[in-house]
């Protein structure tokens, strides 16, 4: 049996809920009168220790909002309001409070999540 990553159950590994893992970007062409292709591109999600142990450490209701944001970077890893972190690779997304400091790798297809925390910590 194919995996899907569309269809893909599991247990989300930072909040322990069950369902659906979502994320994935697609890309509809058409050539000629009839025929018609979707591409589905998805971004593996990379979580450094570091940042993961500060996700751990949020109340449980945040948790689910920061889950909930980096895995929509999986299929949307430069979402409207991500904003480029000076002249390094990094870019930051707000999530109310607090904020998600990631990289995107486009050559190996993958988002590295850096740190995530309070916005008055996260920088430091």
């Amino acid at each position: 049996m194919e995996h899907s990553p569309r269809r893909a159950q599991g247990v989300h590994f930072l909040t322990g809920e069950s369902g659906r893992i979502s994320g994935r970007r697609s890309f509809t062409r058409f050539h000629g009168p009839y025929i018609m292709y979707t591409i589905y591109i998805m971004y593996r999600i990379l979580i450094t220790a570091q940042a993961a142990k500060s996700i751990r450490s949020m109340d449980r209701q945040t948790q689910r909002r920061i889950a909930r944001k980096i895995d929509s970077l999986a299929s949307e890893p430069s979402p409207p309001g991500a904003r480029k972190l000076g002249d390094s690779e990094r870019y930051r997304v707000r999530v109310g409070d607090y904020r998600i400091v990631y990289e995107i790798h486009d050559d190996r297809l993958v988002v590295v999540i850096v740190r995530a925390g309070h916005g008055r910590e996260v920088y430091r």
